[in-house]
């Protein structure tokens, strides 16, 4: 989507602190005082602004509806209280469901897989999207887009699984379901992930140094 001619003005009017900041991430618990927002943390943490503010509901422990009170207070004090008041992305996992107090869990996704039901696996995600609105959540980290091909990989239950067409028709479906709540998802990891050398989580293959190498 290309950019609107505001923020094109917007961007050549930021100063390197304000840009630096949107490029940037709290967590909100730096934010929170006795598990309410503090605007004098906020200040000395954000004074330009942030891009996103993250691990809203597992590391508040709130309840849905205080954590919606919170999310608010901290966008409306970007918009009123940083020089360029632009508001954050608020983002939380939603793996097997809305990761905070009070989110309904849901099967993983090699669970979901297990149905070979697309149409279910995008009104799960719809679902999920919901709540994790409810608390002024826009950015979720999933789906998983990795292939589980490597059953000794610790987080293989995160995949749909080894068959390709099955997890892209799964990852498809997840979201569209996450775009109906109007919650972007965030596919990842990388390619080769889900196959890490060893089972190891991020393992990768070395070349050998030059004194280990076999002699040619």
């Amino acid at each position: 989507m290309a950019a609107t001619p505001a923020v094109d003005r917007l961007v050549e009017e930021l100063p390197l602190e304000a840009k630096v900041a949107q490029l940037g991430s709290v967590r909100i618990g730096s934010l929170l005082e006795d598990g309410r927002f503090s605007p004098e943390r906020a200040r000395a943490e954000i004074p330009h602004g942030v891009g996103r503010v993250t691990r809203v509901g597992r590391e508040s422990g709130l309840s849905p509806s205080a954590l919606a009170d919170v999310v608010a207070d901290v966008q409306s004090f970007l918009r009123a209280e940083t020089p360029y008041g632009i508001p954050a992305f608020v983002r939380e996992e939603s793996l097997c469901g809305y990761a905070g107090r009070r989110g309904t869990v849901v099967p993983q996704a090699i669970g979901m897989a297990s149905t070979w039901d697309p149409s279910l696996a995008e009104e799960v995600a719809a679902a999920v999207g919901d709540q994790l609105r409810a608390v002024g959540c826009q950015l979720t980290l999933s789906p998983v887009a990795d292939l589980g091909v490597e059953p000794r990989w610790g987080r293989i239950e995160e995949t749909f699984g080894e068959d390709p067409a099955l997890a892209s028709a799964m990852t498809e479906s997840v979201v569209t379901g996450f775009r109906e709540a109007e919650v972007d998802p965030t596919l990842k990891h990388f390619v080769g992930h889900g196959r890490p050398a060893g089972g190891r989580n991020r393992g990768r293959r070395r070349p050998p140094c030059g004194r280990c190498a076999t002699p040619t």
